[in-house]
Formats: C-alpha cells, sequence, structure tokens
C-alpha cells in the first residue's frame, strides 16, 4: 500500500491530489506503528525475547534517552533531567526496554507540562525505574482503563496516538517479571516499572 501510494504521490501534480496522498501516507505510517506496538506486546506477553536478555546499566541507559531527546524536548519547551546512581543493572533485551521508555518519554511529551524526570533507584533486590512529568497526569478511577490496549481517553484524543505506549510498558515489565504502577507525581503522572535487580 505504501509504494502505491508513494508511486502515486511521484506522478501526482495536482495540490488538492497531493495533500490527499500525504494524508493517506501519514495514516499508513500510524498503522504500522500500531502493528508494530500490537505484535511487540504480543511477543512480551509471550515471553519471546527473553533469551536474548543481558545486563543492562540503567543509569547509561536513562542518560542515553535524555541526551537522545535533549533537542526535541528543548523545542518544545521541555526539561528532561535524570536521577539514577550508578550500579544499578537489570537483565533486558535493551532494544524492547529502550521501546518502552521511548514510549513513556513521548507520551510525557505529548501530555504532560515542561518537566520530565527520568529517574531509577534500588529497593531490595528490585529497581524502580520511573518517567513522570508536572502535566494533568490520569486520574485515579481512570487508570487501569489507560492500560488497556488502544486505550485512548478523552482528554488526549486531539492528539495522534494509538494507546498502546502503557500497554506495551505494562506487558514489558511482566515480561521481566516486573511490575507497572501509574502514580502521582502531584502535579503529573510517575509511571514506574520494578524489575528486579541484575
Amino acid at each position: 500500500m505504501r509504494a502505491v501510494l508513494d508511486n502515486a504521490l511521484r506522478q501526482s501534480r495536482d495540490e488538492e491530489s497531493i495533500a490527499a496522498l500525504e494524508k493517506a501516507l501519514e495514516e499508513g505510517d500510524t498503522l504500522l506503528r500500531m502493528l508494530d506496538a500490537a505484535l511487540l506486546i504480543s511477543r512480551a506477553e509471550a515471553g519471546i525475547g527473553r533469551d536474548s536478555f543481558g545486563a543492562v546499566d540503567v543509569a547509561a541507559l536513562l542518560q542515553d534517552f535524555q541526551d537522545m531527546y535533549d533537542a526535541l524536548a528543548e523545542d518544545k519547551g521541555v526539561t528532561i533531567s535524570v536521577d539514577a546512581p550508578p550500579g544499578l543493572h537489570i537483565r533486558s533485551h535493551r532494544e524492547i526496554f529502550g521501546q518502552v521508555l521511548s514510549n513513556l518519554i513521548d507520551n510525557a511529551l505529548k501530555y504532560g507540562g515542561d518537566r520530565i524526570w527520568l529517574s531509577a533507584r534500588r529497593s531490595g533486590e528490585t529497581i524502580c525505574v520511573a518517567v513522570a512529568d508536572n502535566g494533568p497526569g490520569i486520574a485515579e478511577e481512570r487508570r487501569i482503563e489507560a492500560l488497556r490496549r488502544f486505550a485512548r481517553l478523552d482528554a488526549s484524543r486531539h492528539i495522534s496516538g494509538a494507546g498502546l505506549g502503557l500497554s506495551l510498558a505494562s506487558a514489558v515489565a511482566h515480561m521481566h517479571g516486573g511490575t507497572l504502577a501509574l502514580g502521582n507525581a502531584d502535579p503529573g503522572l510517575r509511571v514506574t516499572l520494578t524489575l528486579p535487580a541484575a
């Protein structure tokens, strides 16, 4: 479908047709992202990828994501900070866990305020990794709904998205033998993944 639309776009000369084809391509890309996320959730729920787990330095990973998102956040007037001591390690599939962090940061950029905090700390035999913002948050009575696949809360419907980010984060937390919790950042949302320490 994408190849056909690309070809039609190259051959089109009419401005209205070009705009319509570009919109169709954009919708197609959104659909592909939704399918990729849904497949990743299914793989995580089935435990596929556990054989590729290795030691992941959580503080270094959070710092990498701060560096990766700094320019985009600055353009949106958002500050990202990291609070994670060295020496925190989990056994994880780095790319899958990275996708979860990416989705959570994307959500915070879309729906949060002007601050995002990435943090990690040890709690007994677990590592708690959190992404928090100072936006409107999610009301406590709607948090279970927010974790469902394709959930789109009313207040966010004017912003594009598939409603799969939190569902993916929850599935990946369970894949690691951990949990995901939505909490209040006073103000804002705090998403915490509690995972076994390596």
